[in-house]
C-alpha cells in the first residue's frame, strides 16, 4: 500500500528545498555582480591612478595630475581594505555551497519519492530516510548565509511564473508537480482511487 502520509510531508519538505535552493541560486547571483562591481572598480581606479602617474611624467608636474593621482590612490586603497576586510567573494562562495548541497537534498528527495511511488521502500526505510533528508537540510541551513525577503519574492516569481502572497512555504500538489519529473507529478500522474488501493 502507497504511504500517502510520508510522501505528502515529502513532498512539502521538497518543494521547500527547492524554493530554498532557488533563493541561494538568486543571492549568489547577486553575490557575483555585486563582486564584479567592485573589480570593476578597484581595475579603474588602479588604471586611473597609473594614468595620472604617467601624465606626470610625461608632461612635467601638473598640481591637477597630482591632486587626481592622489585622490584616485587614495580611494584603489581604500577599495583595496574594504576587499581584504569584507570578502565580497566570500558571501557568494556560501551561496553557492548552500545550493549545491541543497541540490543534493533535492535529487535524494525526489528518488525517495520515486521509490515510494514504485513501492519499492518499506515503511520504516521511507521514515528513516526522510528523517535523515531532513537532518541534511538541517545541516545546510545551519551553515547557510542570510537570504532577504527579496531573493524570497523573486525565487517565488521564477518558480511560479507569477506573484503570491501569504505563502511561506506552503504548497499545493500543483505547485510541487512543477518541480518534479512527470513520473513523479502527483496531480498528472494519479487519480484518488489508483493511490489509495493498490
Amino acid at each position: 500500500m502507497l504511504d500517502e502520509t510520508n510522501l505528502s510531508v515529502i513532498r512539502q519538505n521538497f518543494a521547500n528545498v527547492v524554493y530554498t535552493k532557488t533563493m541561494h541560486e538568486i543571492c549568489k547571483e547577486k553575490e557575483f555582480r555585486k563582486r564584479n562591481r567592485i573589480i570593476y572598480a578597484d581595475i579603474a581606479l588602479v588604471t586611473l591612478s597609473l594614468v595620472a602617474m604617467i601624465f606626470q611624467a610625461f608632461y612635467g608636474f601638473s598640481i591637477f595630475a597630482s591632486y587626481l593621482g592622489m585622490l584616485f590612490s587614495i580611494l584603489a586603497i581604500t577599495l583595496l581594505l574594504i576587499k581584504l576586510n569584507f570578502d565580497p567573494s566570500s558571501a557568494y562562495r556560501q551561496h553557492e555551497r548552500a545550493a549545491n548541497d541543497l541540490y543534493e537534498v533535492r535529487e535524494k528527495y525526489i528518488n525517495l519519492m520515486a521509490d515510494i511511488l514504485q513501492k519499492t521502500s518499506n515503511q520504516d526505510s521511507i521514515i528513516g530516510r526522510r528523517d535523515e533528508l531532513v537532518r541534511d537540510t538541517k545541516r545546510v541551513y545551519d551553515t547557510a548565509p542570510f537570504r532577504d525577503r527579496a531573493s524570497y519574492r523573486e525565487a517565488q516569481m521564477r518558480l511560479k511564473k507569477e506573484q503570491t502572497d501569504g505563502e511561506d512555504f506552503t504548497f499545493s500538489d500543483e505547485e510541487i508537480d512543477r518541480f518534479l519529473p512527470s513520473e513523479l507529478r502527483i496531480s498528472t500522474n494519479r487519480d484518488h482511487n489508483r493511490l489509495t488501493d493498490r
